[in-house]
């Protein structure tokens, strides 16, 4: 995989975004990221469940990469066999608000997940919102789980700025939903989990089980706080296009690189 350089870019001379840190594979610049909380939630992602988290695109570009946290329940390490995911645009008028039509899904085999340790981790806990179960602390440590698709046949195109329906003529970012399930070698005896983050934007990411009907969401939230929101951590990426690099060069005021032991 692509080692991800940390791309700081003068706002006045490039339009690429500016990216705060980043630990991950690729030569790419974030288009959306919601860090993990080192002492957080990790929320069950194993087959049958699913989660979904929604994010923002003002700007128009592919999605190459996908990259989300999260931990083994009990510390038990398990081998992650598939992971399958889906972007949506946000059901207008939705409550909860939650993933709507289907614009792009993926089936990921195990030659294409690359799990990496993340380290800087603490006390975090377990929760299951299907049965309410869970536990804290329930386990220490912090896996980075980095998708990359290698085709551009595979890339999912962001429409960035929208006409809004109901105010024909002004434009409006887009919303969209990313869903995770992830597929576990072994599911009697390990269990999976979406790790929660400390950035909250917009509304609760929201969980279901694959045989429910596709529109019946659940709102997801702390187990032992009352109605305090949970967000999913993950980080969207995109590989610019050449001549970018090139628009990038005269803006360019640092090169970092960051590497996790």
């Amino acid at each position: 995989m692509r080692r991800l350089i940390l791309i700081l870019t003068a706002l006045t001379l490039c339009a690429i975004p500016l990216v705060s840190r980043a630990d991950l594979d690729g030569t790419e610049i974030i288009k959306w990221v919601q860090w993990p909380d080192p002492n957080g939630w990790d929320v069950k992602v194993t087959q049958p469940k699913v989660l979904a988290d929604d994010f923002l695109c003002d700007e128009a570009g592919w999605i190459t990469d996908v990259h989300f946290w999260g931990s083994w329940k009990y510390g038990t390490v398990g081998q992650i066999t598939g992971v399958h995911l889906s972007i949506h645009k946000d059901l207008k008028g939705a409550y909860p608000s939650q993933p709507g039509e289907l614009v792009w899904d993926k089936d990921v085999p195990t030659s294409e997940i690359e799990v990496v340790m993340w380290t800087g981790t603490g006390d975090q806990g377990w929760y299951d919102p299907n049965t309410g179960e869970w536990r804290y602390p329930d386990h220490t440590e912090t896996w980075l789980v980095n998708i990359e698709f290698r085709e551009k046949t595979q890339w999912f195109w962001q429409e960035g700025m929208v006409e809004d329906p109901a105010t024909p003529g002004q434009l409006v970012p887009s919303i969209y939903w990313l869903d995770i399930q992830v597929k576990v070698a072994d599911p009697i005896n390990t269990d999976f989990g979406w790790k929660t983050s400390l950035d909250h934007w917009r509304d609760d990411a929201v969980w279901r089980d694959e045989f429910w009907d596709p529109e019946t969401w659940e709102k997801l939230e702390s187990p032992i706080e009352p109605y305090e929101s949970l967000d999913m951590a993950f980080m969207i990426t995109t590989i610019p296009e050449p001549g970018v690099f090139a628009i990038a060069g005269l803006g360019l005021i640092a090169l970092l690189r960051k590497r996790k032991t």
